[in-house]
């Protein structure tokens, strides 16, 4: 029985693997190698999407810097990890930070098996304020954050005009950091806030 690898498959279905299969399943049907470099060129815009991390940083880590090297724009950014120990935290800021460069318009970032109301990533400061800094950037969802950390001094005070979607789903902010980005990213025409606490004065 022939094995499926991306040097068999049509760029097409290559397409359609890295849109919508999680890095874990893509893993075992070995759709790593330079055919994908190939697709991502072909068809621009793709999305990155990692639903699975743990054993797998050092490849996650070497695909998207090919997006880096590459300079291939990045339509949505996706990273739905349940992992929350330090040694990842550094690579959620460099994966960001080579989204945000290759001209992101939507980031989905937190682990989707939080408990409701319970931040997970409670170690990690949220760059929130370079997220948002990036023109391209339309909808940033978030999950498991605790924004009590971030320093309001860090953003300045520029405004980030080019937001137009925002969900926070179990962040633990205050109402200074909630009024901040409100008033900062005053072009949001949809705000969602789903099992935040920290919040007094809504």
């Amino acid at each position: 029985m022939m094995k499926a690898t991306s040097d068999i498959l049509p760029d097409c279905l290559i397409h359609k693997i890295l849109c919508f299969l999680s890095f874990k399943e893509a893993t075992k049907m070995s759709i790593l190698s330079k055919t994908w470099l190939r697709a991502w060129s072909t068809h621009p815009n793709l999305e990155f999407r990692v639903d699975y991390l743990n054993g797998n940083m050092k490849k996650v880590d070497s695909i998207i810097e090919r997006y880096r090297d590459g300079k291939i724009p990045i339509e949505k950014f996706e990273l739905s990890n349940s992992s929350y120990s330090d040694e990842v935290f550094p690579l959620f800021d460099k994966w960001l930070h080579i989204a945000l460069q290759n001209s992101v318009k939507d980031i989905v970032f937190g682990a989707k098996d939080i408990v409701f109301g319970v931040p997970r990533y409670t170690s990690y400061t949220l760059p929130i304020f370079t997220i948002l800094a990036a023109k391209s950037l339309r909808e940033l969802v978030l999950r498991g954050f605790n924004l009590k950390h971030v320093s309001l001094s860090s953003g300045g005070v520029a405004n980030y005009n080019s937001l137009r979607k925002l969900c926070l789903s179990s962040i633990s902010l205050d109402d200074n950091m909630l009024q901040t980005l409100l008033n900062r990213c005053s072009l949001i025409v949809n705000l969602v806030l789903e099992y935040c606490y920290g919040l007094e004065n809504i």
